[in-house]
């Protein structure tokens, strides 16, 4: 509360937003009663009903109200209640829900069956407090602990992969993209825009600007991801429009217990040190005091890997984390400190040519060959000018002694690479008032340190010689704080009940960015021939792109209602007011003033969520919200001074003003049919003044260019058969439409520089548009109409399965990703191959006492090994497909000449064997 307060005395532009938070902290105060618990006392065991054994970990809630608890190791419980109208609900993951009257009972024992639907999982992410998936009013998917693992993800993208509506990039190793119901996901710098990535509950990241798993690597901490998919944004901001993802951290139990697991990857190539590539996964959980209220959590991992592209550098480090939580008695609540420590470099991150005219590899490249793989290439140093072009007055850039910034690309490379440091720590407590008053306080602060170091295709299109090109040599430093205060109150009646929700959210992050660029041309004909051409100038010289201190603080307050009728009908409605300030510095050249530019963006978002019950296992649900996106630092261009004289911007955003509005619909049901379950939804989303990054005259630049709405439907079916324990099959799929609505994007300059010129776009009236149609600006300007075009880079169809048989000595796994077309690029010229992706696994299992296992095992990912072209950059947001197309319809030049782009394939198959041991 201290940091609350302290953060909003000294921010004089957040006044209002001040008096309004420390309003609702008075009311907080005013409405904390000073009360007695519950009268009446309970307790009682509960039982599996066939190994009649105790169940340790089952929830016992009364019903109407959060006053909740849990069963211990010998499956015993005690808990305090109104009085004997109290019912008392017991749940437990992969068990039926079970309801009793307490009655005048002093004692009540349940027996729980197994479910093997999957509807009674208990979700908390769709409504902030646990609900059955069936009564969800959102469409949610859970990966339990059991599917992390057997799939083993070493991402986030990884774990999420086989939920409906998901599109998951994993051309670049370890960090990948992520596009939920086809949402035009990415910024220039790659974060997520319209999907939050949440631990318990909280970003991240406090930006939209930076991609979240660029601080956090997935870990065996994890005890189960959700997955939100509609708009969330009332919950969880402005940047969860179109959904949310939440990866839920384990909490130690009563008893010591945890995994430890071995992995050994196969060599694709000659490793740089001819060593194994290894990682080591560990996590740790127990009780600290006898009375079990002190527990704690702890893992992490380590690696050492070439990975899976020829970069001649290692994805290596290591990450760990934990939490240490005091529960107190009577159900009173617990306090949470949490951190993490990490520091790890993920390479990866650089392509390769590839052929347009074919849409796979170019030449005889390989699958896993890159550009970076040229020793020759790492010899080169520059030294920072002001510009990378020669110029009149060419001024060495000086660092903070005065002397000349030289890098040398492969000291830069192989020293750092693209690495990461966090510092991490958190701290969050709920307590339990009394008479159904509950106060949540989360908070956490952390400090990062990431640089993105690699070599970049400059060009849209090139030809098999010189292809001009950027080596990016970009650190930063970010430092981020950021908290959620929640005051709940739940009224339960014979026939209704409420639960209340009233916060406020603040976050704090600065971002202090230096990156170096190289502008040169690459010879690219053959990898084994791969040459430096020339630099631009007339020696090697870099330039400086960016050197900020930027900003960004968001503030929130939030209401909601989340009400049951005749425990049949529940109702949630909330709604949610963001404030968003970017204070911008920049000095790109330390011997000027420096450039200032602050603005602030504020929206407000709304939310209705209908589920009601039509018998014990269908339920119909729907939901209407109205959200917004703000844009963040990384939506406006470099600052820069088109006169020094009187500091005029260049580059000034054009109707960034605007917020994007997300409106979105959806309506669905869910069904139990014995040992299967059904979900099905159909979602409608319409998204207006949205802001794409765009290559506009060689300047990348962000600007509204209309309108974009998605429609689709998801399928998902679970069989789990009772009659043949441990399998378990998953599929779904997704069928979706994404499309430009009222979207014209303008017409620059672009294509080839090297010996076959530049290429522009045709608009003499012969000129054939394949299928586009042009809009007369005036002034010699023209836009391309896209009214109608499909979103780039969103399949129209997604289909996954996942099916996982564990036996009492050995278990197998297998999955399927498909993926359908995607056009390349917005005027439809190009379209990416369908993509198909395989992972199979099997492995022995050795039972030992008290539910410790050994476990040995062997698992493919990409078992067929696909190399089929996943990403193409540079193209989506560029007419100039259009213009390639007119002047070679062929993508091969007069003289048999291909035209080459630069892209990423799938990553190539890989073997891991591993060992675990679990106690």
């Amino acid at each position: 509360m201290i940091n609350i307060v302290n953060y909003f005395k000294s921010n004089q532009n957040n006044l209002n937003m001040r008096k309004l938070f420390l309003a609702i902290t008075l009311l907080i105060a005013w409405l904390i009663p000073i009360a007695a618990f519950a009268q009446t006392t309970t307790s009682g065991t509960v039982t599996d009903k066939d190994t009649k054994q105790p169940v340790s970990g089952v929830s016992v809630m009364e019903k109407g109200t959060e006053n909740s608890t849990v069963t211990n190791d010998k499956g015993a419980y005690t808990i305090k209640v109104k009085g004997a109208s109290s019912v008392l609900i017991f749940s437990y993951t992969g068990k039926k829900s079970t309801q009793i009257t307490v009655g005048s009972n002093a004692g009540i024992n349940a027996v729980l069956s197994d479910d093997y639907s999957s509807l009674n999982d208990l979700v908390v992410t769709a409504s902030r407090q646990p609900v059955r998936k069936l009564e969800a009013t959102t469409s949610i998917e859970i990966i339990n602990s059991k599917t992390l693992k057997m799939i083993k993800p070493e991402s986030v993208a990884e774990a999420i992969a086989a939920a409906p509506g998901i599109y998951v990039n994993t051309s670049q190793g370890r960090r990948a993209g992520i596009v939920t119901r086809g949402f035009p996901e990415g910024n220039p710098l790659g974060g997520l825009e319209y999907t939050t990535m949440l631990i318990d509950g909280l970003p991240i990241l406090a930006t939209t600007g930076r991609l979240p798993e660029s601080s956090f690597g997935f870990d065996l901490n994890v005890e189960k991801v959700e997955v939100v998919r509609g708009s969330a944004a009332t919950l969880f901001g402005r940047s969860a429009a179109a959904g949310a993802i939440n990866m839920i951290t384990k909490v130690g139990g009563e008893k010591l217990g945890g995994s430890v697991r071995f992995t050994s990857y196969n060599n694709l190539f000659k490793s740089t040190d001819n060593s194994f590539n290894n990682r080591i996964d560990f996590n740790i959980n127990g009780a600290i005091t006898k009375n079990k209220k002190l527990r704690f959590n702890f893992g992490g991992w380590t690696l050492k890997d070439n990975g899976t592209r020829q970069t001649n550098l290692d994805d290596k480090g290591y990450q760990v984390r934990g939490n240490l939580d005091y529960i107190f008695a009577n159900n009173k609540g617990k306090i949470q400190a949490s951190f993490m420590r990490n520091n790890y470099i993920f390479q990866n991150l650089t392509d390769m040519p590839a052929d347009v005219s074919s849409m796979k590899v170019a030449g005889n490249w390989s699958p896993t060959g890159t550009i970076q793989n040229w020793d020759p290439f790492y010899n080169i140093r520059f030294t920072i000018y002001e510009t990378g072009f020669p110029t009149p007055v060419a001024r060495r850039v000086l660092n903070a002694k005065g002397d000349s910034i030289s890098i040398n690309i492969g000291n830069s490379l192989r020293d750092r690479g693209n690495f990461n440091t966090n510092n991490q720590f958190g701290l969050s407590g709920s307590f339990n008032l009394g008479k159904g008053w509950i106060i949540e306080d989360r908070f956490r602060t952390q400090h990062i340190t990431a640089a993105t170091k690699y070599s970049f295709g400059g060009t849209n299109f090139f030809q098999n010689t010189n292809q001009f090109r950027l080596y990016f040599d970009g650190e930063s430093e970010n430092k981020d704080v950021m908290n959620e205060l929640r005051l709940r109150k739940s009224i339960a009646g014979e026939k209704s009940s409420h639960s209340f929700t009233l916060g406020a959210y603040f976050s704090r992050i600065e971002l202090l960015p230096t990156t170096y660029s190289f502008s040169h041309f690459l010879n690219v004909a053959r990898p084994d021939s791969i040459k430096f051409a020339v630099p631009l100038a007339a020696f090697p010289r870099g330039s400086i792109t960016r050197n900020g201190d930027y900003i960004e603080k968001a503030s929130s307050v939030f209401f909601g209602d989340e009400m049951k009728f005749n425990n049949k009908l529940t109702v949630n409605v909330g709604i949610r007011y963001d404030v968003l300030n970017i204070e911008m510095k920049e000095n790109k050249k330390p011997y000027d003033s420096t450039i200032t530019r602050d603005v602030k963006h504020s929206d407000w978002s709304a939310s209705l969520g209908v589920n009601y019950l039509l018998n014990s296992k269908t339920a119909v649900y729907g939901n209407l919200t109205r959200a917004f996106k703000a844009p963040d630092y990384a939506s406006y261009s470099s600052l820069e001074f088109v006169s020094y004289t009187n500091r005029t911007l260049l580059r000034l955003p054009k109707g960034l003003s605007n917020n994007e509005i997300v409106t979105n619909y959806e309506m669905g049901i869910r069904s139990g049919f014995g040992d299967a379950s059904i979900d099905a939804a159909f979602f409608h989303t319409l998204i207006k003044n949205r802001v794409a990054s765009i290559f506009e005259n060689g300047i990348l630049v962000s600007k509204p260019l209309g309108s974009n709405k998605i429609s689709g439907l998801e399928i998902s079916a679970t069989y789990n058969p009772s009659q043949l324990k441990g399998l378990s099959i998953r599929t779904n799929i997704t069928f979706q439409n994404a499309q430009f609505k009222e979207f014209s994007l303008p017409i620059g300059v672009g294509g080839i520089i090297g010996n076959a010129g530049v290429i522009n776009v045709d608009t003499t009236a012969s000129a054939n548009l394949y299928g586009n149609k042009l809009i007369n600006k005036g002034g010699g300007k023209w836009e391309v109409d896209l009214a109608g075009k499909h979103l780039p880079g969103v399949p129209k169809v997604i289909w996954n399965t996942m099916i996982v048989y564990a036996h009492k000595y050995f278990g197998a796994d297998f999955s399927a990703n498909v993926n359908g077309k995607r056009y390349v690029d917005a005027t439809e010229i190009l379209q990416y191959p369908t993509l198909v992706t395989l992972n199979a696994g099997i492995n022995g299992r050795l039972p030992l006492k008290d539910k410790k296992e050994i476990r040995l095992g062997i698992q493919a990912k990409n078992l067929t090994n696909k190399t089929d072209l996943q990403n193409v950059t540079g193209l989506s947001a560029s007419e100039i497909v259009l213009g390639q197309k007119q002047k070679t319809p062929t993508f091969v030049t007069t003289a048999g000449v291909p035209i080459w782009a630069s892209g990423y394939t799938q990553s190539p198959r890989r073997w891991i064997v591993y060992l675990s041991f679990d106690f």
